[in-house]
């Protein structure tokens, strides 16, 4: 039995049952210690670096510039849309006719001159121009351009964008005025 130097039994073998708490509590305690200081080490180490080009998207391919148009011939067609005979025939919803047809019927061949128009073609063309408008039209008659313009493209595609506002200018004037083109 270990001795004190006043000659009596050390405390740690008075009482025994307090030994064995404190050496789990010394082992406890250097555990936490350890485990706390490994995490400091890892959480302060520097982060990897990280390449800027490796996450950057490459350049885009040089374009080149379209070739310039010497002659009116070389234009797209400006021609009415008036129907193109290869493309299917369009279902024609609007029934209502023409508010006047023969000023629609002069204003549209004045617009589109040099296309020879007869009357069924003109009248036609503004029956299909009005569907196009009626079917992206609002309550009050509105109609955005490019809605009536994007379903008039895919169903006769090939004309200038500026034949079809000539076109759909010429239908509210004179054939189905109660439609109100907005750009």
């Amino acid at each position: 039995m270990p001795t004190v130097p006043n000659g009596g039994p050390s405390v740690l073998d008075r009482h025994p049952s307090r030994r064995r708490p404190t050496i789990i509590g010394l082992v406890l305690l250097l555990s936490l210690l350890a485990s706390a200081c490994g995490a400091a080490t890892t959480s302060t180490a520097a982060p990897t670096p990280i390449n800027v080009n490796e996450m950057s998207m490459n350049p885009a391919e040089e374009t080149t510039m379209p070739e310039p148009v010497e002659s009116l011939e070389e234009l797209p067609s400006a021609a009415p849309p008036s129907g193109d005979p290869e493309v299917e025939e369009v279902t024609v919803d609007y029934t209502l006719g023409a508010d006047d047809a023969e000023a629609f019927a002069a204003a549209y061949r004045s617009t589109f001159e040099g296309a020879d128009l007869d009357d069924q073609t003109v009248d036609t063309a503004g029956a299909r121009l009005c569907t196009y408008l009626m079917r992206h039209a609002d309550d009050d008659g509105a109609v955005a351009m490019e809605d009536a313009m994007l379903e008039a493209d895919l169903n006769e595609p090939g004309y200038a964008r500026e034949a079809w506002i000539a076109a759909f200018d010429v239908a509210t004037a004179h054939y189905c005025g109660e439609f109100e083109v907005i750009e």
